[in-house]
């Protein structure tokens, strides 16, 4: 079923204010078609100064609309995926803050804490993840990998502030920027983790990695729990390419380079907008029709948003 549509996206273009939150929501279209009312989103440019502005598109989409992007001062159209940039996709900047910490279910005050460190009582603690405090909310796809690392952990009875010098000498020794983002740590370099973590004296209840029976470095159960949820790249660089974050025995995955990040089904479907229309009072099989899926992309698209709204994160 092929729907033709009109739609005007309206974003601001009005710089934000410190105190609001960074996050780069998408704003909501309403695609007009044989089939009824639907609705897609298509995601918000990056704030500038200057006054509000609206970018007006047409076009035929078996699925969802076309996604606008500001490129060089100008207006690209793509369908359904980013154009390859030079930037590498771990360096790539793709969530605020709060998203990011919806996406991953936490609370936002947590993730900015392992991502860009905090103060309390007068005192600084650094980053867990970064390098140094920047200020910024708006992570890269390399940093939100490694906070869903750090999240497996996150029921210890330990502060995750112990694994920062532990990923510093891993970015020195590996010659990366996130090494916990790279397959590195979990196969070629299982002895190098056991040696660090040694040499920092890390708490057990954190470690990568540990000696099997037979004194061969083995992976914990958070390790493999991540290891579980993440694809990598198979080129040289191993690098993570995208997230399933209900394992990958579920259908929804984060890719940066497909919807801004934002949670598709394995289709390419957004599971924000699948909810919606089922929410709304579409019938379940209407819905999977349209969108070429089956019952059970469906029902995972619904359960999976219900279960990762901004209330819900913790």
């Amino acid at each position: 079923m092929v729907l033709t549509f009109r739609a005007t996206v309206t974003y601001s273009d009005r710089k934000r204010t410190a105190s609001e939150e960074e996050d780069i929501r998408p704003r909501r279209v309403k695609i007009l078609g044989s089939a009824g009312h639907m609705h897609q989103r298509v995601p918000a440019a990056p704030a500038t100064s200057g006054c509000g502005r609206a970018q007006t598109w047409a076009g035929d989409h078996p699925t969802r609309p076309p996604f606008v992007r500001p490129v060089g001062g100008a207006e690209e159209i793509h369908h359904g995926t980013l154009a390859s940039v030079t930037t590498a996709t771990l360096d790539r900047p793709i969530y605020g803050m709060g998203q990011a910490a919806r996406l991953l279910g936490l609370r936002t005050d947590t993730l900015r804490q392992w991502i860009d460190g905090y103060e309390r009582a007068g005192v600084t603690y650094p980053p867990v993840l970064r390098e140094e405090h920047t200020r910024n909310d708006l992570i890269t796809w390399g940093e939100f990998v490694e906070a869903g690392y750090l999240r497996e952990y996150r029921a210890k009875p330990v502060t995750l502030q112990y694994l920062r010098p532990l990923i510093s000498i891993l970015r020195e020794e590996l010659g990366v920027r996130y090494p916990l983002a790279t397959l590195q740590p979990y196969t070629s370099g299982r002895t190098l983790a056991l040696k660090v973590q040694k040499q920092v004296g890390l708490d057990p209840s954190l470690n990568i990695v540990v000696l099997g029976r037979d004194g061969s470095p083995q992976l914990t159960d958070p390790a493999v729990a991540f290891l579980k949820k993440v694809d990598f790249a198979p080129d040289g660089s191993r690098d993570a390419r995208r997230l399933y974050p209900l394992g990958r025995t579920v259908p929804v995955v984060l890719d940066p380079e497909h919807s801004f990040g934002e949670p598709t089904l394995s289709n390419g479907a957004r599971t924000e907008v699948v909810a919606e229309l089922i929410d709304a009072g579409e019938p379940r099989d209407r819905v999977a029709a349209f969108y070429d899926i089956s019952l059970d992309d469906v029902d995972a698209a619904v359960t999976y948003e219900r279960d990762h709204t901004p209330h819900q994160a913790a």
